[in-house]
């Protein structure tokens, strides 16, 4: 509609200054034009749709890759074993120790254990001193492992368990 009006501005403004445009507009071919734009941009926007759908789903190497590693392959009913999330960080990028110090967040795990299982807190290991600009951080780069105890139930019985771990972590990259 919008369109609608500009053209028939143009045309009355066309008309008042007794200038004749090229080729008479009636309401008619205004709709019928409008109609026409209309769909050439719903044409477009549905072709362009799954360009960006695809450029939104190119791959990126995560800046974090983290995995869990279990100390033993099998489980003793009532006997600890360690577990640890391993957080592989890109080159020049940082997590937290779990006193971030001026400024991060550390790393936060949240475990959904079988019945009757244990998670303890992370054992964190040394940090290292992150300046950034006024700032002192402390954390980790290239690598680190997180340690956790998981202790079973002395009652527990079956062939295999699942640990799963919900783990939240932020990652910097110091400024120059």
């Amino acid at each position: 509609m919008a369109w609608q009006k500009d053209a028939t501005m143009l045309h009355r403004r066309a008309r008042d200054h007794a200038i004749e445009p090229s080729w008479p507009i009636g309401d008619a071919e205004l709709r019928a034009g409008a109609m026409l734009l209309a769909l050439l941009f719903a044409a477009l926007a549905i072709m362009a749709g799954p360009l960006t759908a695809q450029a939104q789903q190119t791959p990126r190497k995560p800046l974090v890759e983290a995995s869990l590693i279990a100390e033993k392959r099998g489980i003793v009913p009532g006997q600890s074993f360690t577990v640890a999330l391993r957080q592989k960080i890109t080159p020049k990028w940082h997590t937290y120790w779990r006193y971030a110090g001026d400024s991060g967040e550390a790393t936060r795990l949240n475990w959904t254990l079988p019945a009757g299982f244990k998670a303890s807190a992370i054992r964190w290991p040394t940090p290292e001193a992150i300046p950034v600009s006024t700032l002192m951080n402390y954390g980790y780069s290239d690598e680190v492992l997180l340690l956790v105890t998981i202790t079973p139930p002395a009652e527990f019985r079956a062939l295999s368990a699942e640990l799963k771990v919900d783990a939240n972590w932020l990652v910097c990259e110091p400024r120059k």
